[in-house]
């Protein structure tokens, strides 16, 4: 059990005291009766698979208000200058934090849970940190890898269709400077890709700096590529000499804000005085963008049978949620323009970092991750078959 220190600014974890952490309680608790007494600490609570450098420390506080002695569980992510998103996106901005600060992300009353505190951010001291409710529970009730039932997808979908449609062509939050578009999340990996692929006299900085972090890349994408079918390498390889017109063609499809990294690892399930609601945590990749980025990444992510009959429920749960019909056929050719983004962005990487032996997946999780990329391959080879036959 650690003292109670009077430290209220900390600059690290072992600085922080019971000052800080009652200021961080009665802001998330809006009760300003919070004393706090003591209060333990857990450095790296959670298990893997865990993605990137970011820190985690739990906290488990014993408090006093003016409806008596309670306890409160916060967790502490402490984020890099340079971490595994900012590697996807070739810069270094924190759009977590971001959003934390600027209150996009408080008061949705739209069926998702964010459990996201505050944010600070303090650069001249290398912190980045963010703090949030611990919802280790939320996370174990739903899973980080096993497929989701039918009824779950359901339930997450209709959380997602609420969130999306309160921020449908909302101006005033798609403005936000920091938030990401596919383009700027895409168009430096195609980059780089373009480079491995094709040749280039010499690589970028940004492809030196995913070289370095991701060795691996360079021989599994040359064993990778020609394992893809004739017909669907043609496509991709002219989408990834100039990907313009998939840009041009996603920027003319109504924008909302999306999650940007929408699957299990990122949810849980929060029980709550309303009811279930779909928690989710990591919006280091928020973006503005259509909604089915989000849609497209849960279901590729599920595999599910049924997906046909669960993009309906989505888009049924999109209209009533938006109180107007939804262009169908509109959204299902930015579903399509999606999953072929996940692939290039996501299912590639995923796949040889599983085949690698990278060390942050768990050997009983490996063969998981392996059928899953071959999965989201023949995806996109059935996608190529029906746009370009």
């Amino acid at each position: 059990m650690r003292e109670v220190s009077t430290k209220v600014m900390p600059l690290t974890v072992g600085e922080i005291g019971a000052a800080h952490l009652e200021g961080v309680l009665k802001r998330w608790k809006r009760d300003k009766s919070i004393a706090v007494k003591v209060f333990q600490v857990e450095q790296e609570p959670f298990r893997f698979p865990k993605f990137g450098d970011k820190k985690f420390t739990r906290f488990v506080v014993d408090f006093e208000s003016a409806s008596g002695p309670r306890q409160a569980r916060l967790v502490l992510r402490q984020l890099p200058k340079q971490d595994i998103a900012t590697i996807a996106t070739g810069d270094v901005m924190h759009r977590e934090l971001q959003a934390v600060r600027s209150g996009l992300l408080r008061d949705l009353h739209c069926g998702l849970y964010v459990p996201y505190i505050e944010a600070l951010e303090r650069p001249d001291h290398d912190q980045r940190w963010v703090w949030m409710e611990d919802v280790t529970e939320d996370v174990k009730r739903l899973g980080a890898v096993d497929a989701l039932s039918n009824e779950r997808l359901e339930a997450i979908l209709s959380d997602a269709a609420g969130f999306h449609a309160i921020n449908w062509a909302r101006q005033d939050r798609l403005s936000y400077p920091w938030l990401l578009t596919l383009q700027g999340q895409t168009a430096s990996f195609l980059g780089t890709l373009r480079e491995l692929l094709f040749g280039a006299r010499e690589y970028s900085e940004v492809t030196k700096w995913r070289l370095a972090n991701r060795p691996w890349l360079k021989d599994g994408l040359a064993s990778f590529w020609p394992s893809l079918e004739a017909k669907t390498r043609v496509y991709l390889e002219g989408l990834v000499r100039d990907p313009q017109p998939f840009f041009d063609r996603w920027d003319s499809l109504p924008h909302t804000i999306v999650h940007g990294d929408f699957d299990q690892r990122n949810m849980g399930v929060h029980i709550g005085p309303e009811g279930e609601m779909t928690t989710v945590i990591d919006w280091e990749l928020i973006s503005h963008g259509h909604s089915s980025m989000d849609v497209s990444l849960l279901l590729a992510y599920n595999k599910p049978k049924n997906a046909n009959e669960l993009l309906d429920h989505y888009l049924d749960s999109l209209g009533r949620s938006m109180k107007q019909k939804v262009d169908r056929a509109e959204w299902r050719v930015g579903y399509d323009l999606a999953t072929i983004n996940h692939f290039l962005t996501r299912g590639i990487v995923f796949g040889l970092m599983a085949k690698h032996g990278m060390p942050n997946i768990p050997e009983e999780m490996r063969p998981q991750f392996v059928a899953r990329a071959q999965s989201d391959a023949d995806k996109i080879t059935e996608i190529c078959q029906r746009i370009f036959g």
